[in-house]
């Protein structure tokens, strides 16, 4: 217990290395205050939550509730009772597990289109994988080590070893969104349009974000019976250097289970709401 809980503080730790400090996330327009879901516009540069905060906060509540246990001379109604006030301390900030966070898509390329033809802004929120990850970073990466590697055949070469980390949403509520259950092991991709004048995507695209509206999902998994309620993982990629490509490489996801109610299509620049993407029949 001692070495997980070790383990998530140094995660954390790096976290933050990787990326930014709480002064420089208020300057760059994050913040750690609720968001008003009713909100009809947003502040001028607002990006919602740091990633890398949300992500160090997730590990260390998941260190707190893996400590959580049933006391032998508690009662069930009173563990559940103390388990339910400890949902609504604070995660980060003013926020606590049971409020909705906001962050910011990470702008890839394809997540914005324009067809000037049809006059058409078309969206494109791709999860991949059976984890279904939306990344809310770029990837950060570091050389950590160069060396000389040596194949069977006694070829040499230098390798040159580089450390990533990318955070990312784990959507788990894909079927909500319209997600077929044949379809459980697969990507998924959510599609929307916006009609938009041409000169007005011109002038705009540039500045035009999503943010995802979310909860912190409960994961609950047999395999992990010291840590029931998990709000989020680790996940670790390797790839092994060749002659042909000398590198390797080491890739660590930061997952944060996200339960989304909505995405909002908005233009950073001006905090003006273009359109709110809601669950089927709300």
């Amino acid at each position: 217990m001692q070495n997980k809980k070790a383990g998530s503080i140094l995660s954390g730790v790096v976290l933050m290395c990787f990326f930014a400090t709480s002064m420089w996330c208020q300057a760059q327009g994050y913040t750690r205050e609720k968001l008003d879901v009713t909100a009809e516009s947003l502040p001028e540069s607002y990006k919602g939550q740091e990633p890398a905060e949300v992500s160090a906060a997730v590990l260390r509540l998941m260190s707190k509730r893996s400590n959580l246990q049933k006391d032998e001379f508690e009662t069930t109604e009173e563990f559940e009772r103390r388990t339910k006030e400890a949902s609504k301390a604070p995660v980060l900030g003013g926020l606590a597990v049971t409020d909705f966070f906001a962050l910011q898509l990470y702008p890839t390329e394809t997540l914005f289109v324009y067809d000037a033809d049809k006059g058409i802004l078309k969206m494109n929120i791709s999860a991949e994988g059976v984890l279904k990850t939306i990344p809310v970073t770029e990837q950060k990466e570091k050389v950590t080590d160069v060396y000389q590697g040596q194949n069977t055949f006694g070829a040499k070469v230098n390798v040159t070893k580089i450390e990533r980390i990318c955070i990312g949403l784990s959507w788990q509520n894909t079927k909500d969104f319209g997600a077929k259950d044949r379809n459980i092991l697969e990507s998924f991709a959510l599609k929307q349009e916006l009609p938009m004048p041409l000169e007005v995507a011109r002038n705009t695209k540039a500045h035009l974000r999503i943010l995802a509206v979310f909860q912190l999902f409960e994961l609950h998994n047999q395999f992990t019976k010291d840590m029931k309620n998990l709000y989020g993982g680790i996940q670790k990629d390797y790839k092994k250097a060749t002659v042909q490509s000398p590198f390797e490489i080491v890739t660590t996801y930061y997952l944060i289970n996200a339960k989304i109610s909505e995405f909002w299509l908005y233009n950073e620049e001006t905090g003006e709401i273009l359109k709110k993407i809601r669950l089927p029949g709300k």
